[in-house]
């Protein structure tokens, strides 16, 4: 967790039982103040703002009490992290008693001693981004500031007003534009829920149910190690939605299995790697980039999960192809059936685990309920379920220990999104967001592809330094306006930022699924990240796709949508098959060029004539191939 060590610290005796009551506190404040709404039920009025102070005071205090600062702080409590804790505990609780008389006062200045706070829980902040996600996100924070406040000495559409430090600390810090602001409140409603569901649906069993499923369905099919590895990062995925999450999870089981059965390490680190950044965008449960999406754009959570399905079963079709048509050069076998589970078991005996999920994606993409309320009668279902076998069941002490690790895995997203805030703020105090827009749609001429090239470069040099929840919302505020101005539908902008910044978890230099995936089969990353770029090469395609064929997420009529998902689907294949360098046999490269431009085309093109060309160079290509001298593939069963 913490960036310097990888560790959090472990008390015992008294120390423990606080901390762990520290922990469980959070999402128990969650439950009574958000989802019940306790307070309001008995006359009080609980203003954003004091419930965002007192859920970052929790997360911050947990964070200094759990995440040392340096390899010689693991054990024991330095007196500076005291002093953190103190300071955390005051910019926080005078947010919390003067949320009122700050909303009615309206008041844009702020007292000496407010601008004082203001500068302590940005360190304060500064500091728990460092030690849990780094210091190229705090450095990413200062320009942004440091352009709010001189915006007056740039030039043209990068200029803006001269605004005081006084008005730069209310913006920041006292008001809901800032710290405390709408994606501190994401975090502390959406975020934690989707986190707390996760992990209990992990406490009661799901996540070696959906793993059995996987090698029970996959396993004895020829490569059977990488499809469990993508059947199982895909139904983990509709779990957790954390592409690292889903690594660790499923890495150790589908990792040695693939090495054993003849894939390259590298390869089987990229399988998993790539198959678990799927995890982000398979419904229901999504990254927590589709949460601030939702925020966003005002569309419904429910409608996300949506559009997501097509993308979702192209980037796993994509990818399954792949790794099928590398079995099939290696002569790789499946598994034998009796070391896989019995699939009529596994779902014998796990079956109830699934219907808390069902309910949740109902409930959101059908009923259009609201996402906590989803959530919590989701999580009553599963704890009830759970009592059908006596291995799953949901008793106090397995529900304290969920809760406990849903709160630790806020650590490194609460203060991410509360810093994100300041970005957010001050963009829009000197409108950066709407000149950056209108510059780029300047520099592109009124042309979405180059326009959409230049985000994708933007994205990727972001993703070489930032997380990507900080990547979407500086793209969401910079760019998506102006797709939107060239008469892009709102939910297509936001998904092409979306999914092209999903690839950055595998593209080096970053790529975090690869370092673990890597480490685990034990090989090197630039290796596993090149071949990872092979197999998520869809990812990098389907963005520019949505923007031509918006029938992709769902949008137009049933011939749109279903003219849209096949030829795509068909493009899919054939490039997938380019790629890999195999179709029945191996493709020559000159061969592989042109199903590679065939392919391409017919995933494009939403004119018919095109696609016919596209689908034309394809035949050509292949009847080609047919008639080449590459070896023919070996025999397989």
């Amino acid at each position: 967790m913490s960036e310097e060590t990888g560790e959090l610290r472990h008390y015992t005796g008294l120390r423990g039982i606080i901390v762990t009551a520290i922990s469980v506190s959070l999402p128990c404040y969650v439950l009574v103040f958000n989802v019940l709404d306790v307070p309001f039920r008995m006359g009080f009025y609980f203003y954003p703002e004091a419930y965002n102070a007192v859920f970052l005071a929790i997360s911050l205090v947990m964070l200094f009490l759990l995440v040392p600062g340096s390899r010689n702080d693991l054990k024991g409590l330095p007196w500076y992290d005291v002093l953190l804790i103190g300071a955390s505990l005051l910019v926080t609780l005078y947010i919390f008693f003067k949320a009122e008389t700050i909303a009615l006062a309206m008041n844009i200045y702020t007292s000496s001693f407010e601008q004082v706070l203001g500068l302590i829980a940005f360190l304060v902040l500064c500091e728990a981004i460092r030690r849990t996600v780094g210091w190229p996100i705090i450095l990413v924070t200062l320009i942004f500031l440091l352009h709010a406040k001189f915006a007056y000495l740039f030039p043209g559409l990068l200029g803006g007003p001269v605004y005081s430090w006084s008005r730069l600390a209310a913006y920041m810090y006292l008001y809901d534009t800032g710290i405390f602001g709408m994606i501190t409140e994401i975090a502390g409603t959406i975020i934690i829920g989707f986190i707390v569901f996760g992990r209990l649906m992990i406490e009661v069993g799901a996540g070696k149910f959906l793993s059995d499923l996987a090698l029970g369905l996959a396993g004895h099919f020829r490569g059977g190690a990488a499809k469990v590895a993508v059947v199982a990062s895909a139904f983990f995925g509709m779990v957790s939605g954390s592409p690292l999450a889903n690594v660790g999870t499923t890495g150790v089981i589908t990792i040695p299995l693939m090495k054993k059965i003849g894939y390259k390490p590298e390869f089987a680190a990229a399988v998993e790697s790539v198959a678990s950044t799927g995890g982000m965008l398979t419904p229901p449960v999504m990254g927590a980039v589709a949460f601030i999406m939702a925020d966003f754009t005002k569309i419904t959570y429910g409608r996300i999960c949506a559009a997501a399905i097509l993308p979702a079963i192209l980037y796993f079709f994509s990818l399954f192809v792949q790794i099928d048509f590398e079995a099939l050069k290696i002569g790789s076998r499946g598994l034998p059936r009796n070391e896989l589970p019995s699939l009529k078991k596994t779902i014998r005996e796990g079956w109830h685990l699934m219907l808390p999920l069902i309910m949740l994606g109902i409930f959101l993409m059908f009923l259009n309920y609201e996402v906590l309320e989803s959530l919590f009668y989701a999580s009553l279902l599963l704890i009830g379920v759970s009592w059908f076998r006596k291995d799953t069941r949901i008793d106090i002490k397995r529900l304290v220990r969920t809760f406990e690790d849903g709160a630790k895995s806020m650590l490194m997203v609460t203060p991410l999104c509360a810093l994100s805030g300041v970005i957010v703020g001050a963009i829009a105090l000197t409108g950066l967001g709407v000149n950056l827009s209108a510059l780029l749609i300047d520099i592109s001429r009124g042309n979405l592809l180059m326009m959409a090239i230049f985000a994708w470069v933007v994205i990727y040099i972001m993703g070489m330094t930032v997380a990507v929840i900080i990547t979407y919302i500086l793209l969401a505020i910079m760019v998506a306006p102006a797709m939107v101005e060239l008469n892009v539908p709102v939910l297509v902008a936001h998904m092409f930022i979306f999914y092209t910044s999903m690839s950055m978890f595998f593209t080096p230099p970053l790529c975090p699924t690869v370092y673990v995936a890597a480490s685990m089969a034990q090989t090197s990353m630039f290796k596993a990240a090149f071949a990872s770029m092979k197999l998520g090469i869809v990812c990098y395609i389907i963005p520019f796709v949505i923007l031509f064929k918006p029938g992709l997420l769902m949008i137009g009529s049933p011939a749109q949508i279903a003219s849209a998902a096949a030829t795509t689907l068909f493009g899919c294949f054939i490039l997938a098959s380019a790629v890999s360098g195999y179709l029945q046999k191996r493709i020559y490269f000159s061969h592989r060029i042109f199903l590679s431009t065939g392919g391409v085309m017919v995933m494009f093109a939403y004119d018919w004539k095109f696609i016919i060309l596209g689908l034309a160079i394809v035949l050509i290509a292949f009847l080609r191939h047919r008639r080449s001298g590459a070896e023919d593939r070996p025999q397989n069963t």
